[in-house]
């Protein structure tokens, strides 16, 4: 028999409906003494969420904790000690991937001399709250191209042709042995032209098209419908060929190993749309092309923690016909239906 019972009471009704965001979570501690006198260092009740899975678990950095008791306690009494907390109105929410679980735990300690802390877990739902609430703080994320691309737009095709022309002379001439000065010269041409265009090769395409995405907002619910537009400005004559758009939800997990640590990444769902154009641009003109995509009403919320990232974006893939591809990404943010962003 142990020394100890405890016992958590709180409502089952309110456990099973769940608790929303900024409700109070009220209940007792019952506490029975079945062994000789016991003194009790500490009794303390703590309420938060938890993150575990395949990266460092995390807790909640603002966790709150009450004392209850400090004291003695007689054998053969029952005592009882009422608590409130307040559930926090600004989430993060439960939910959970491939390789993380959010939860919310309620967790009582009592400390005692001699003997190994006697702890107790309870799992409290807590739901997302209807009412209006500011909770997320989250900017829009400007929009990108490739981040291994540098900007050359600013500079003419002939002009990069007359660089790498003079480069490749001055070396076979000057450079490299005589004898061979026409063969160098050939192979350097190409080698260096070559280098150049994988370098450069998806800021050269902003010289026949500038791509951009048009989107009212970046703050959405799951089960909304996500409406956006392309816009495609050519610059000089353009063969469009076909235009993908990639809607994916992605978790990033940080893996500790004995000396290193890495970024796990998991795609939770894609959905993808092709559209073949097949279409000219001439000089100067604009080409509009609207979508619109159904979120999954199951697609996770919006979750950044030191060790965990959940998120959503759009990938769009620009395809040329005889020249590189552009990439526009927009992270998409997700949020409970009534909420909206802190802007402060």
């Amino acid at each position: 028999m142990p020394p100890i019972l405890l016992k958590i009471h709180i409502s089952p009704d309110s456990l099973k409906k769940g608790f929303f965001g900024g409700d109070p979570l009220t209940g007792e501690i019952h506490i029975q003494i079945q062994k000789n006198k016991i003194h009790c260092q500490k009794l303390t009740i703590s309420f938060g969420w938890e993150i575990r899975g395949s990266g460092i678990p995390e807790s909640d950095p603002r966790k709150q904790i009450q004392l209850l008791y400090q004291g003695d306690w007689l054998f053969g009494q029952t005592y009882s000690y009422p608590f409130t907390l307040k559930i926090s109105p600004e989430g993060p929410f439960p939910s959970s991937g491939e390789n993380f679980q959010l939860r919310y735990i309620l967790t009582v300690m009592i400390q005692t001399p001699f003997s190994k802390t006697l702890t107790q877990k309870l799992l409290i739902p807590v739901l997302p709250n209807p009412q209006g609430k500011k909770i997320y703080r989250a900017g829009p994320n400007d929009l990108k191209a490739d981040p291994l691309s540098l900007n050359l737009a600013e500079f003419s095709p002939f002009l990069i042709f007359r660089i790498i022309l003079f480069f490749s002379l001055f070396l076979s001439l000057f450079m490299l042995p005589a004898g061979k000065i026409i063969l160098n010269f050939v192979l350097i041409f190409f080698f260096s032209a070559l280098l150049l265009w994988a370098c450069f090769r998806n800021s050269w395409a902003q010289w026949k098209i500038i791509p951009s995405l048009e989107l009212d907002s970046n703050i959405f619910h799951p089960g909304d419908s996500l409406p956006f537009e392309i816009r495609l400005k050519a610059k000089r004559r353009v063969s469009l060929k076909k235009i993908q758009v990639h809607f994916i939800g992605e978790e990033n997990t940080v893996i500790h190993g004995r000396n290193q640590q890495w970024k796990q990444q998991n795609e939770l769902f894609r959905i993808t749309k092709n559209e073949d154009l097949n279409n000219i641009l001439s000089p100067g003109e604009e080409r509009k092309i609207s979508y619109s995509i159904l979120i999954p009403s199951d697609a996770p919320f919006f979750l950044e923690t030191r060790e965990h990232q959940v998120f959503c974006k759009l990938d769009i893939r620009i395809v040329l016909k005889n020249w590189p591809d552009y990439f526009i990404s927009k992270r998409i943010f997700l949020i409970p239906q009534g909420y909206k962003v802190c802007s402060s």
